[in-house]
């Protein structure tokens, strides 16, 4: 189980890459996502103001023992991981994020992206792209992407012996988000 919810912060965070710069397009939001793999499905919320650099995704796991809420919190460029169950926090080293907003010759090149084309989802003009990413300890994994403002609404990744589809149910956008989110819980 810790393996698996490892690989899937890690996906979560190549689904929501991003890097230097303006991390999104707008200014705030809240997007709805669910996530598919080894037969679950788990939901996830992403929160953002400030163009990103502020961050929380909260995820649920439905696992046999009960529901189990995670998050991602990162206030520029630290990044924490959230166990709300056990009631831990912890700083983790700052990963190797894919930027779909404004992405480098330098990425393009490192993570094997292509802009493949557009395509609507939810509404959204969205820029397609395929690319690769390392999974600590897992090896390569290979993805599909569809970005809109640098946000991933729909992604398709295979890698560490698993896939993920991950898929934005909704998304509200320039909207206030309680400073409170974006606070370090205090067990």
């Amino acid at each position: 189980m810790k393996k698996l919810l490892i690989v899937l912060l890690f996906v979560l965070s190549v689904s929501l890459s991003f890097a230097q710069g303006r991390k999104f397009g707008v200014k705030s939001a809240q997007v709805e996502m669910k996530m598919e793999t080894m037969g679950q499905e788990i939901s996830s919320t992403l929160y953002f103001d400030d163009y990103g650099e502020k961050l929380l995704n909260i995820m649920i796991l439905s696992t046999p023992m009960g529901d189990m809420k995670v998050g991602q919190l990162t206030l520029g460029k630290k990044t924490y991981q959230i166990f709300y169950d056990q009631k831990m926090v912890q700083e983790i080293a700052e990963a190797d994020p894919i930027n779909f907003n404004e992405p480098t010759e330098e990425e393009r090149t490192k993570h094997k992206m292509q802009e493949i084309g557009t395509e609507q989802f939810l509404g959204k003009e969205c820029k397609v792209y395929t690319f690769e990413q390392e999974i600590p300890m897992q090896g390569s994994a290979k993805g599909k992407a569809w970005v809109w403002n640098g946000i991933t609404l729909k992604s398709d990744i295979s890698g560490g012996g698993a896939s993920f589809n991950i898929t934005a149910t909704s998304v509200k956008e320039n909207i206030t988000i309680d400073p409170s989110k974006f606070e370090i819980p205090k067990f």
